[in-house]
């Protein structure tokens, strides 16, 4: 058959009358699975936040104006700032965001994954008082002989070698057998370990795993230290900052994890860990306000969920404690993320299906309900000139890189 041009086509899509090769329903439609591209039937009244189908002229920007970054589950990281500098305390602000729980202990040690080693070997700088631990015993190793050991996983085994510079080449001198399991400490200090991208100080043990890397197994507390202003600026009012620290406290405490040689990473996959450097005063003075608190549910850790913005409403994840709640203090002055803008261009948004051909026009069809707009998208349409499509809007944040799926689509204009 004969297809319209792209301008007419527009025209009667802004209508929401045709479509080319494919007819275009006048209400929303269901979502297909991620990949397929198709038109579904058209979903009940009381499912649709429908903001209308958006024209798209070719060589045009796609204009969002959205809201919060990050999943928005639990507490907002800047939230938390707004409500310590309205006068809240950090027992107030997790009682606020984590409706329910109660406040418990907890001590012990955590295993930190140090991803930033990249070898398969642990090596560290030599210093005074240095120690090669081997199950609870610790031996010092002697001064003088080398500047820094290195535990090698060899296909013999576990072995204890030493650097030796001689004549400008460099070898490492095997010295002996160790157990598997065996790691450094610094007698109470911290020790220096050796990357291959530099140096870096941690307090506690570190050990080699085989084919896992270099563990760094330290008292909670030292964990938090490195932690809390790794998350929250240091410069955040102290309540807040005080609240950050149970939050990741609870966290590491529900990750641990006795199946397997560590608890956490020191990623955003986890809670980024900075060892010694990730430590500061405002950190350890939050650390010392909250020594072993951890937040509770039912007599378990809590899933102590946070994000940098929530703009303005929390999510509810499942849990009694992770509620959906419009969120007063997340609109704090400095916060950037509690309202955002971004321009998309419109072959940015032809590849997420290619199938639908050029762009013609762009509709939100779902969303999660509460909030300005309606909520968060869950699905959205792209109409083009050989087709339909729908995306979640999961996929649509990830892809496009967007700060949060909560958005409204606010028009278009010429690139």
């Amino acid at each position: 058959m004969t297809r319209p041009s792209r301008t007419l086509l527009a025209a009667l899509v802004a209508t929401a009358l045709t479509c080319v090769g494919t007819p275009v329903l006048p209400g929303p439609v269901h979502a297909v699975p991620r990949g397929e591209e198709s038109v579904a039937a058209p979903v009940p009244a009381r499912e649709r936040h429908v903001a209308g189908l958006l024209a798209v002229p070719g060589d045009s920007w796609v204009v969002l104006r959205g809201h919060g970054w990050g999943h928005g589950h639990g507490m907002s990281q800047y939230g938390a700032g707004g409500a310590a500098a309205a006068g809240l305390t950090w027992q107030e602000i997790l009682d606020f965001y984590y409706p329910g729980t109660r406040r418990g202990a907890a001590t012990g040690e955590i295993r930190v994954l140090l991803t930033g080693d990249t070898t398969p070997n642990l090596v560290v700088r030599h210093q005074p008082g240095l120690q090669l631990v081997v199950g609870g015993a610790a031996h010092v190793l002697p001064d003088g002989v080398t500047d820094q050991w290195r535990l090698a996983l060899t296909p013999r085994g576990p072995r204890l070698q030493r650097r030796d510079v001689q004549a400008g080449v460099l070898r490492w001198r095997p010295d002996r057998p160790v157990p598997a399991g065996a790691g450094f400490a610094a007698g109470g200090g911290p020790l220096v370990l050796v990357t291959p991208s530099g140096e870096a100080s941690y307090r506690g043990r570190l050990v080699a795993v085989a084919g896992v890397g270099t563990v760094n197994t330290l008292p909670l507390e030292d964990y938090v230290r490195g932690v809390v202003t790794r998350e929250m600026p240091a410069s955040w009012p102290a309540h807040a900052v005080a609240a950050q620290a149970v939050a990741a406290r609870t966290d590491a405490v529900r990750s641990r994890d006795a199946a397997r040689a560590w608890d956490v990473c020191d990623t955003t996959s986890c809670q980024v860990y900075g060892g010694v450097a990730g430590e500061t005063a405002a950190g350890d003075a939050a650390v010392v306000a909250t020594s072993g608190t951890i937040l509770t549910h039912g007599g378990l850790p809590a899933l102590t969920m946070y994000s940098s913005s929530n703009g303005g409403r929390a999510l509810g994840a499942g849990l009694p404690y992770l509620v959906d709640q419009r969120d007063p203090w997340d609109d704090w002055a400095p916060n950037p993320n509690h309202t955002w803008r971004r321009m998309v261009a419109d072959t940015t948004l032809e590849q997420l299906r290619p199938a639908i051909g050029d762009l013609v026009a762009v509709e939100v069809l779902e969303r999660e309900g509460g909030g300005e707009w309606g909520g968060r998208v869950t699905t959205l349409r792209l109409v083009g000139t050989t087709g339909t499509a729908t995306v979640p809007g999961d996929e649509v944040k990830a892809r496009l890189g967007l700060k949060e799926r909560w958005f409204t689509l606010v028009g278009a204009r010429r690139r």
